[in-house]
């Protein structure tokens, strides 16, 4: 069982105990291992909800530990979920502790993208992620909009959960498709 306490996680984690998926996570920590990449001792992976993030390396507060969590969306896409989950484990390097998405941390992610012939990049959003985590992603922002922008113009649609400066004075923001600032806010 995780002691949460000793991590910083996003929002409520919800420990993987599925033995299948705790196979195939531990085989791609196995992978990882065996190209000479050290990893931090992994106590455990956690699975949470956001629309914001699809994963999260949280040290412990010793920082000789960390564990993993993973979106719960991407458990309907196995492609997404290994890009992820590789993803997190480049910041499980222990050199990469404290690099962000910097030179080692690029170096590891090169080699490791390499090995297991997948495209780790630092981040990845809606329009570049696959169609089943695209659609799962979208659902989820969408069922958490408090505003609708509307482009007049194209038609182009997009929600926000929190006012923000395009949904107080969308006058002043163009489209992303068009380029015309026809920008409509409704509240959902």
């Amino acid at each position: 069982m995780i002691n949460f306490s000793n991590y910083k996680v996003r929002g409520p984690g919800i420990e993987i105990t599925d033995k299948v998926m705790l196979a195939k996570l531990n085989s791609y920590v196995d992978g990882v291992k065996s190209i000479g990449i050290k990893l931090l001792p992994i106590e455990g992976f956690y699975r949470f909800d956001s629309i914001s993030a699809l994963g999260v390396c949280s040290y412990s507060r010793t920082g000789n530990s960390v564990i993993i969590g993973l979106n719960n969306l991407l458990f309907k896409d196995e492609q997404s979920l290994k890009k992820t989950f590789l993803h997190e484990l480049c910041h499980a390097e222990i050199y990469a502790k404290h690099d962000g998405h910097g030179r080692i941390w690029k170096s590891v992610a090169y080699k490791v993208s390499r090995k297991f012939n997948v495209d780790i990049t630092r981040t990845t959003n809606v329009k570049t992620a696959s169609s089943v985590l695209s659609s799962a992603i979208t659902k989820a922002r969408e069922a958490k909009a408090v505003y609708r922008i509307t482009c007049e113009t194209c038609g182009e649609t997009s929600t926000r959960s929190r006012a923000s400066n395009v949904t107080k004075y969308p006058h002043r923001y163009k489209c992303t498709i068009c380029n015309t600032s026809t920008l409509r806010v409704d509240r959902v």
